[in-house]
């Protein structure tokens, strides 16, 4: 499945109106050619990762090859990874992107360390 990646960094108040039970926060909306998907973006739990996201939404990073300098990153991109099975009343679910190539190979330029916690 190919989606279309179109990322908006939103505030709290500039979203309000579609999504009206949101908490305060920071919260990206991915726009695919299947639908939109809100995500709620913690810089308390993973700033580096955050900050990161945020800025190549944006087109601001100063870190990416000079190829991706000034324009906003993921704009245009593909999912290059779906998965998605069923599992009882649950569904696993989960997506790849941010890769200019559409291969999970591919990147901006740079690397930083995982922040998993």
């Amino acid at each position: 499945m190919t989606l279309i990646l179109l990322v908006l960094v939103l505030g709290f108040t500039s979203c309000k109106s579609k999504y009206p039970d949101l908490k305060d926060g920071l919260y990206a909306e991915l726009q695919t050619d299947k639908g939109d998907i809100l995500l709620q973006l913690r810089p308390d739990k993973a700033p580096v990762t955050v900050a990161n996201f945020v800025t190549l939404a944006e087109g601001t990073n100063p870190y990416v090859k000079d190829e991706y300098k000034g324009k906003p990153f993921y704009d245009g991109l593909t999912f290059h990874r779906v998965v998605s099975k069923a599992t009882g009343a649950q569904n696993d679910f989960v997506i790849q992107g941010g890769d200019p190539l559409g291969t999970g190979e591919g990147g901006p330029g740079y690397q930083f360390k995982n922040e998993i916690s």
